[in-house]
């Protein structure tokens, strides 16, 4: 198991750059959507999904960051800048949040299966 949670947190740091944000920030702050500011998405999904590779099942990051992702993933409008993040990745990076997602699946107990399906074929590049 430490290979793969080292291998989604090293395929997730080759594509995206996290920012630094801590531990207690994001704790105190489990919903990406509800951040102020308007925060580089880029930088601060990355970030949380790092965060839920470490600290799994904790807090309700991990179930908040799942619904942010399915909620980019369903995003039409790339116009939509609270909604864009999937229009702003790669295709590496669009297939490294779906190798994320795949990792949720079987490693998130507090995520809705439904939810990360429904996310996994949004996400698939």
């Amino acid at each position: 198991m430490a290979e793969i949670v080292m291998n989604i947190e090293d395929r997730i740091g080759q594509v995206f750059q996290a920012e630094n944000i801590s531990d207690q920030f994001i704790e105190e702050n489990p919903n990406i959507m509800e951040l102020r500011n308007e925060p580089d998405l880029l930088s601060y999904v990355s970030a949380y999904m790092i965060w839920c590779v470490h600290h799994k099942d904790r807090a309700l990051v991990d179930m908040y960051t799942v619904g942010c992702l399915a909620e980019y993933g369903r995003c039409k409008d790339p116009g939509n800048d609270y909604l864009n993040f999937k229009h702003r990745c790669t295709d590496e990076q669009k297939k490294v949040v779906h190798e994320f997602l795949q990792w949720c699946s079987s490693e998130i107990l507090t995520s809705d299966t439904m939810q990360i399906e429904r996310a996994l074929e949004n996400w698939r590049v």
